[in-house]
C-alpha cells in the first residue's frame, strides 16, 4: 500500500497525491485521501457525513466526486446507494421527489411545510425505493401512469394520522379515494382548529 505517489493523469500531468490531502468537489464538499491502492484507484472519506468510497484519481482532481449520503433534496433528502437495475427507479424517484418538496419546499404555497413530515428512514431514497414495493397496492401503482384509468397514488392518511410519510403509515390508493380523504381531512382541521388546513388537496401520484 502506497502512502505517497503520483498520479498520472492526461490532463492535468503528474499529481502528487497523499494520504491526508484534502479536495474539494464541484459541489463544495471537501474530502480526505484515506488510501492510496492502485494508481487509479483512490480511498477518500467525506469530511461532513463520514462517507468513505473508492473514486478514480482523474475524478477526485477534476472534483466529479459525489457523496450520496450528503443531502441534496432540500437539505433534507439524499440519494444512497440504491440499485440502478430496478426497472421503476425513475419513477420511485420522481414520487419520492414530489413528496420531498410537498414537505420541505418554501416555494410550495400548496404543500404540507410545518405540517407533515418524512420519517427519517425515507429521507434516503435508497430506502424508499426498498421500501414501496411493500407497501399496499403497489403492484397498481407501478402499473398505472397518466394514461390509465385508475390511477394510485400515495396516501399517509388512512393508515395513520396524516402527518408523517413512513412505510407504517403509507400506502397506495386510487386517485379518487385520494380525493376524497383530502376533502375530509380539510373538514376535520376547519373543525379542530377553526381554519383550513396549508396543504394540497391532491397527494402523490
Amino acid at each position: 500500500v502506497w502512502q505517497h505517489t503520483a498520479i498520472l493523469n492526461k490532463r492535468y500531468g503528474s499529481i502528487p497525491m497523499n494520504i491526508g490531502d484534502i479536495y474539494t468537489t464541484n459541489a463544495g464538499l471537501e474530502c480526505q485521501v484515506i488510501h492510496i491502492a492502485k494508481r487509479k484507484k483512490i480511498t477518500v472519506k467525506f469530511l461532513i457525513t463520514g462517507t468513505v468510497k473508492e473514486v478514480f484519481s482523474d475524478n477526485l482532481v477534476a472534483g466529479k466526486v459525489k457523496d450520496q449520503y450528503c443531502p441534496s433534496c432540500l437539505g433534507v433528502g439524499f440519494d444512497g446507494d440504491f440499485d440502478k437495475s430496478i426497472v421503476y427507479w425513475t419513477k420511485a424517484r420522481q414520487l419520492w421527489r414530489n413528496m420531498m418538496k410537498r414537505c420541505y419546499s418554501t416555494k410550495d404555497t400548496r404543500g404540507y411545510k410545518g405540517t407533515v413530515v418524512i420519517a427519517p428512514r425515507w429521507h434516503n431514497f435508497a430506502l424508499f425505493l426498498e421500501d414501496i414495493s411493500t407497501l399496499d397496492n403497489f403492484d397498481k401503482w407501478l402499473e398505472g401512469g397518466d394514461c390509465s384509468k385508475t390511477r394510485y397514488q400515495l396516501d399517509k392518511d388512512l393508515k395513520g394520522d396524516g402527518t408523517v410519510y413512513s412505510v407504517q403509515t403509507c400506502q397506495f390508493i386510487t386517485e379518487h379515494e385520494n380525493k376524497s380523504m383530502g376533502a375530509v381531512n380539510a373538514r376535520a382541521w376547519d373543525s379542530r382548529y377553526g381554519r383550513k388546513p396549508p396543504v394540497n388537496r391532491q397527494k402523490q401520484n
